[in-house]
């Protein structure tokens, strides 16, 4: 019985740095799959691109310590497991992924501020999901 072979691209910490994951895209255009071994955010300038490009493309990923470290630790013990001290800050690329994003993240969640103009930005909504995970969602 012969097996096909099937070609990875193993990815590993990108820490925001999307020049280096788009010169790895570069060096290896044809994969069949990408499986993504953790420390997506901490340090590099577009952790939020390196995010969107990891939930369109990854076919298997894993949470780093970086992104641990980021979302969940804290060097006090609580009584959650995910710490209320951040919020994930979402650039969105138009207004109905926006939209979108946030019905589907108001689902069973807490509507902190509805989508508007607030003045600051185009549009611009808040909520904690249904997990307790803050959400801001921001349209330039």
């Amino acid at each position: 019985m012969q097996t096909a072979a099937v070609k990875l691209l193993t990815i590993s910490d990108l820490h925001g740095n999307l020049a280096a994951l788009e010169a790895v895209l570069a060096a290896e255009p044809q994969h069949d799959a990408v499986v993504f071994c953790g420390d997506v955010v901490d340090y590099g300038p577009q952790p939020v691109e390196c995010l969107r490009w990891l939930k369109e493309n990854a076919d298997h990923a894993v949470r780093g310590n970086h992104d641990n470290a980021v979302a969940f630790d804290s060097p006090v013990k609580h009584p959650f497991s995910f710490t209320p001290s951040i919020s994930i800050f979402v650039e969105c690329e138009n207004e109905a992924e926006l939209d979108e994003a946030f019905q589907q993240l108001s689902t069973g969640g807490q509507v902190l501020m509805p989508p508007g103009n607030y003045g600051f930005s185009t549009k611009f909504g808040w909520v904690n999901d249904r997990f307790g995970v803050s959400w801001q969602l921001n349209l330039q």
